[in-house]
């Protein structure tokens, strides 16, 4: 007898992780073609309390956008991606969901990556090599204070510079 698949189940499928077994108040879409960043990221992010999609390409992450089950907070994405550049993956999410918060990450210095920074805290740039703090801070900053989890927090949602 075949028996269905769950949600968590098929999520799970999709490439969602998450740390224990409490509701994450956060989800993030990370996108980015190198694995061992990938799941490095994927880990840490995980250890925070976030719920975590992992996709190594846009057209994937495109897919699991649509078809997860609760919206996605974040988008953290490579600027290069192998089909296709992180800017044009960001756009193509924000007009199904304009409230997404983007979080572009690269090896290459933010002033080589035009117009990928916003102090009204949509978007921000984040270079490679990132220290855990240093991303969550990032995270915190962009989410701004109508996140329950940073409710107590001070922080601006401009993108500010470490």
């Amino acid at each position: 007898m075949r028996r269905r698949k769950s949600e968590r189940e098929k999520e799970q499928g999709l490439g969602v992780r998450e740390q224990g077994h409490h509701q994450a108040l956060t989800t993030i879409l990370l996108v980015e073609d190198d694995k061992f960043v990938r799941e490095a990221t994927c880990q840490a992010l995980c250890s925070a309390g976030f719920r975590v999609l992992t996709s190594n390409n846009a057209g994937e992450a495109v897919q699991m956008f649509r078809t997860f089950s609760s919206p996605c907070d974040v988008l953290i994405t490579d600027i290069v991606l192998p089909d296709r550049r992180g800017g044009e993956l960001a756009k193509q999410l924000l007009i199904l969901s304009p409230a997404l918060k983007i979080i572009y990450v690269s090896g290459y210095p933010e002033g080589t990556v035009q117009g990928r920074t916003d102090e009204g805290g949509h978007l921000c740039y984040l270079q490679k090599p990132f220290s855990v703090e240093v991303l969550l801070e990032r995270i915190r900053q962009v989410r701004g204070k109508d996140s329950a989890r940073d409710a107590q927090s001070a922080i601006t949602p401009a993108c500010g510079k470490p």
